[in-house]
């Protein structure tokens, strides 16, 4: 597994297909003009930016700990029930 550091070096075309292999999916939230996918590898969390309508990818953000995560812990709750 990539380290953080390693992961944020790679290209967006090379950090989607390594999230694709690696990654667990969390969730989705939706904004006025972008649906934002979450995603987990070790460490640290996987934000993915995508246009909406018209599904073009926008940006790929990461982070660690849990203080980004408060938009999706609804979903994430209701998940583990």
């Amino acid at each position: 597994m990539l380290t953080w550091r390693e992961f944020n070096s790679l290209s967006p075309t090379n950090q989607l297909e390594y999230l694709y292999k690696h990654s667990r999916f969390l969730c989705v939230r939706k904004t006025s003009s972008h649906r934002v996918y979450l995603h987990y590898l070790p460490n640290f969390f996987v934000e993915i930016y995508v246009h909406y309508p018209g599904g073009k990818f926008k940006d790929i953000v990461t982070f660690k700990g849990t203080k980004m995560l408060e938009p999706y812990l609804e979903q994430l709750m209701v998940k583990w029930e």
